[in-house]
């Protein structure tokens, strides 16, 4: 097995854990279809995006 050959970027991922997790639509899932979890995981996300460039 190959071995991995860059930095460990965990930061990443529990940043924007973090960051997603200001959000409770998404932090408690309420709806039972997925296609509305997933629009309100992207709406937080956009959110995220727009408020990050804003600064």
């Amino acid at each position: 097995i190959g071995k991995y050959k860059g930095k460990p970027r965990r930061w990443v991922v529990e940043r924007t854990n973090s960051w997603h997790n200001r959000f409770r639509a998404i932090l408690i899932r309420w709806e039972r279809k997925a296609e509305n979890y997933l629009a309100s995981l992207y709406l937080a996300s956009s959110i995220i995006v727009f408020n990050f460039f804003n600064r």
